[in-house]
């Protein structure tokens, strides 16, 4: 099924529309030769728009927010583990079957701070712009981007796993968008390596 295209600003039009249209008809419906049951029918269909429109925009923002927490408890909680983990692989009692059984043992990654660089993928999907990156072996990733309007790159996100989603609105509102990223790979939160290259993506 294709969904509905809407211009930027649309939706809002709409619920505005709708609260006038209900409020409209409660006051002239009579006129109009409508029962009262004709009417609060009437009302009752611009409370399901208005109400589905709410519900989206809550269930956005929350998706957002509830983003940022996880990267953000990603990044706290592994700045904590990393040296517990290193302190067990060190202590007397520790064999690789404690390991394996922890998840700590993998093929040794050799990285070239000078020249690690990352690939990036960037699609349009519901929510925004998808983007996707290699780590490299490294911890994480500054994403810059510039959009629209913008001539110059500036820092979008910070995230210690290899995905994320710009959720952001298209700038003044514009119908169309190109939008540019790219990656800049990081241990202990500092850049390392060479800038991905550039993918331009329209939102």
């Amino acid at each position: 099924m294709k969904h509905l295209y809407y211009f930027p600003g649309a939706i809002a039009l709409i619920r505005a529309w709708a609260v006038k249209y209900k409020a409209g008809i409660g006051l002239r419906g009579a006129d109009l030769g409508l029962s009262e049951e004709e009417i609060e029918a009437e009302q009752a269909l611009c409370d399901s728009i208005i109400s589905a429109i709410d519900a989206a925009e809550e269930a956005m923002a929350t998706a957002e927010t509830k983003n940022s927490e996880k990267e953000a408890a990603i990044k706290d909680s592994m700045k904590l583990l990393r040296p517990k983990i290193q302190a067990h692989k060190n202590a007397d009692a520790y064999t690789e079957a404690i390991g394996r059984t922890l998840g700590v043992i993998g093929a040794e990654i050799i990285i070239d701070p000078a020249t690690v660089k990352s690939t990036v993928k960037a699609e349009k999907v519901a929510q925004g712009i998808d983007l996707k990156f290699t780590l490299e072996g490294c911890e994480a990733g500054y994403i810059y981007c510039k959009r629209g309007s913008e001539t110059v790159f500036t820092m979008f996100k910070y995230v210690m796993h290899p995905s994320t989603v710009d959720t952001r609105s298209n700038l003044n509102n514009a119908a169309v968008e190109a939008r540019q990223y790219y990656v800049v790979l990081a241990m202990k939160d500092e850049e390392v390596g060479q800038a991905s290259d550039i993918v331009t993506v329209s939102c």
